[in-house]
């Protein structure tokens, strides 16, 4: 029963995230984002999708393994020995309620304990490509909607000065910098 369940976990797992790999690689290649911040958001989705190709893996299991059975007429067998429907699918049944306590365990407390961690490492990504993504004195596209132009870039406070205005030719004051990451 272990390789035909280890088998269908992988394959559906692997259908259900090669999707995510294509955007997190899209985030490496044209992004600029370093793979070492990419490589924790793919670990830290994993749950999820056990929580799902897991069900699909056990159901994909059973029924190979009663189609074996049943085709190699062992289940005939077994009945004409005299054993009971109910002795027979014991295993099974033990399978199943192993299987729907790690869900429950993933579900409850390790899918929530990776969704912050995910947003956490997502933050980090925006911070990095924020600060690595704007230059100084130059125009920035790098936010889709948005062009920034940043006159000064403060490394120990993480924050950006706004331009002076082209119109009246003052510089804004400190109290009206930008911070470049969102408060926690």
């Amino acid at each position: 029963m272990g390789p035909p369940f280890l088998i269908g976990a992988g394959v559906f797992t692997f259908f259900l995230v090669i999707d995510r790999i294509y955007q997190l690689t899209d985030l490496v290649i044209t992004k600029n984002v370093p793979f070492a911040l990419v490589l924790p958001l793919l670990i830290y989705m994993l749950p999820a999708f056990l929580a799902l190709t897991l069900p699909m893996a056990l159901l994909v299991t059973v029924l190979l393994v009663c189609g074996r059975l049943a085709g190699d007429l062992e289940v005939a067998a077994l009945k004409a020995s005299g054993v009971s429907p109910l002795r027979l699918f014991r295993p099974f049944l033990a399978v199943g309620i192993i299987i729907t306590l790690l869900i429950s365990w993933l579900t409850l407390v390790v899918g929530p304990w990776s969704s912050g961690a995910f947003q956490r490492q997502l933050f980090r990504i925006f911070q990095s490509r924020a600060t690595t993504g704007v230059k100084e004195r130059t125009f920035s596209a790098t936010f889709s909607q948005f062009v920034i132009y940043v006159d000064e870039i403060s490394a120990s406070q993480v924050r950006l000065k706004a331009s002076s205005s082209p119109t009246s030719g003052t510089r804004s004051s400190p109290a009206s910098s930008w911070p470049a990451r969102a408060a926690s």
